[in-house]
């Protein structure tokens, strides 16, 4: 699962000239629907002057949102850039160059900018949350859960700061406390498979009685039908379907692409690494989580987890 970052989109864009589209911004409308090459054309637009804007920065960043989204983050940059060219006490534009920092492997700028961002607005809750992933991605647990945790206690109900602080505190041995973020981002987010899922593995991690977050995975697969890859792990993990280690794998391998392929191998060499060291089988654990690593998909929390399991396991045996 890629460590998640949250985009802001500006959506108070002043139209002064052609009329037919004086209460409708077809450039943020575009990127809403996640028509890419549809936002980027209304935006060039809106640039070029063809629509002209009293706020052009807005235009810059959301074009910059759909390079990003489009995968295309060096022009995403330059269009963040721009907008804050346009106005340096742009927070949202600061936030959203971090993410196409982070999404770069390019950590430290992007703290950098979330950094100006929560300095512009101290109340900028995804700010604190992304600043907590690019420390999260840099290893550094301890200030990746105070960022998490003041997202939380600005917004108490922001799932994915639950979620990512409980990433970090497992990544640190303190599942007692990722148990209970990982319980309580399900109680407001119950749609994302993925907290069912690490929910379960910090119970085991714990030597806990997993009976109930099995139970609680069991009833979320059961109730919720889904073609997502995730959903292997799932059955797998329940053991239902005949789920083996090979066939794990071999829906792995069945990405649309070698990108997807790879990061999805990333994904299922640390959970089949999971259920290996549960298991007591430490030597097959370690070979997995290391051919996690080997994927070298950095940004994916499966990735990190498996570096720091790796790391407290080495502990344990001195």
């Amino acid at each position: 699962m890629k460590i998640t970052c949250m985009v802001m989109m500006a959506t108070l864009a002043v139209f002064t000239a052609i009329p037919v589209y004086a209460e409708t911004d077809f450039c943020y409308e575009s990127l809403q629907q996640k028509q890419y090459d549809e936002a980027i054309r209304e935006c060039t637009r809106q640039i070029n002057g063809e629509i002209r804007m009293q706020h052009p920065e807005y235009s810059y960043n959301n074009r910059g949102t759909a390079y990003r989204d489009k995968g295309q983050l060096d022009p995403a940059i330059a269009d963040y850039t721009r907008a804050i060219e346009l106005d340096p006490k742009y927070a949202h534009a600061y936030n959203n160059r971090g993410n196409a920092y982070n999404d770069k492997g390019q950590l430290d700028p992007a703290i950098a900018d979330y950094t100006r961002a929560i300095e512009l607005d101290p109340k900028f809750v995804t700010a604190y949350n992304n600043r907590g992933c690019a420390y999260y991605g840099r290893g550094q647990y301890d200030q990746a859960i105070a960022d998490h945790t003041r997202a939380i206690e600005l917004d108490p109900k922001y799932a994915l700061a639950h979620f990512n602080r409980g990433n970090a505190y497992r990544e640190k041995g303190q599942l007692d406390q990722a148990i209970a973020d990982y319980t309580r981002e399900i109680e407001l987010d119950p749609k994302n498979e993925y907290g069912y899922i690490h929910f379960l593995i910090a119970t085991w991690l714990a030597k806990g009685n997993a009976t109930v977050p099995l139970d609680r995975l069991r009833q979320h697969v059961t109730a919720n039908s889904s073609a997502e890859w995730v959903r292997t792990i799932s059955r797998y993990y329940l053991g239902v379907d005949k789920m083996t280690e090979e066939s794990v794998l071999a829906e792995a391998r069945k990405g649309k692409d070698g990108k997807e392929v790879n990061e999805r191998l990333c994904e299922a060499y640390y959970y089949l690494g999971v259920k290996r060291l549960v298991a007591g089988k430490r030597k097959g654990a370690t070979d997995y989580f290391t051919k996690s690593i080997e994927t070298g998909v950095k940004d994916f929390v499966e990735y990190q987890s498996a570096k720091a399991l790796l790391e407290l396991m080495g502990k344990k045996k001195k």
